[in-house]
């Protein structure tokens, strides 16, 4: 029987095995492959498992130990899946990036926004500002979702600006033919209050709080911004629902989940007993 399983490093409490359950009713075994060595855990997955998401801090190393890498993980530097196929190499995927691209998209079609027009989209997205916080493999998709779905200007925040500067040149090398570089911008984490109110949207992607949150409580915001957090365990910019269109994690892990749960088992999942189960 094929198993299945989620790598990662302190992730007792992930919801993956519940939400795996969910999709196929309990029909195949999901397991946590929880570990700080990530050779380790690839060898156990190579022994034992069909399939296997990925999480941090393990998303850098999924797509350099895979043999081959879809068009998304190369697009965003990353990985959250590993597939064994057909011959016994593993093909290094990534469904984050269109859990965001969904989530995004959901959130639009829901403020009235006409997402089924492409070019009246392209228009509209065309004249706003992505800001993008954390730049670790979360932070990856997110930027490349907001680069694909078109953007006029990304900003690149992190605290380390090497992986923001790295980040950039990767999209400006994948994306030669039609990207200008200069719209990518990059900012450190101290500007995120500034920043945070004169963007468009915001992908949050850090896993914990920073100081610098502080700041954006202090200012004005509405709901013309957007506002998208990744961590859906321990939120910390759920409290500003009130004052901006405030997008939960579960979206993002939902709509990945559903992208990668049909790659691994060939069938289509349970979305409404995975809803419930989120």
């Amino acid at each position: 029987m094929k198993k299945f399983g989620l790598i990662g490093s302190g992730i007792s409490e992930s919801r993956s095995p519940q939400l795996f359950k969910a999709a196929y009713n309990g029909k195949y075994a999901y397991d946590l492959l929880d570990g700080e060595d990530f050779k380790a855990l690839f060898a156990k997955f190579m022994a034992e498992y069909s399939c296997v998401n990925v999480t941090a801090p393990f998303k850098l190393d999924a797509i350099q130990a895979a043999d081959q890498a879809s068009d998304a993980a190369q697009l965003c530097g990353a990985a959250n899946m590993l597939v064994k196929l057909p011959g016994g190499k593993v093909l290094a995927d990534n469904s984050d990036f269109e859990g965001v691209t969904i989530s995004l998209m959901s959130a639009y079609a829901v403020a009235d926004v006409d997402v089924d027009d492409e070019d009246a989209f392209a228009d509209y997205l065309a004249g706003k500002t992505a800001l993008i916080v954390g730049c670790g493999g979360a932070g990856k998709a997110a930027a490349a979702a907001a680069v694909s779905l078109g953007y006029g200007k990304i900003i690149l925040m992190n605290r380390t600006m090497e992986k923001a500067e790295d980040l950039k040149e990767h999209f400006c090398e994948f994306f030669a033919d039609d990207l200008d570089p200069d719209d990518i911008e990059l900012a450190p984490l101290g500007s995120l209050g500034s920043l945070f109110t004169s963007a468009d949207l915001v992908i949050y992607n850090l896993p914990c709080p920073v100081d610098e949150i502080k700041d954006i409580k202090k200012e004005e915001l509405s709901k013309e911004i957007f506002v998208l957090e990744a961590n859906y365990k321990t939120p910390c910019l759920e409290e500003l629902k009130d004052r901006c269109t405030y997008i939960s994690g579960l979206n993002w892990i939902y709509n990945q989940a559903v992208v990668a749960y049909e790659v691994f088992t060939g069938a289509q999942p349970d979305e409404e007993a995975m809803k419930q189960a989120l």
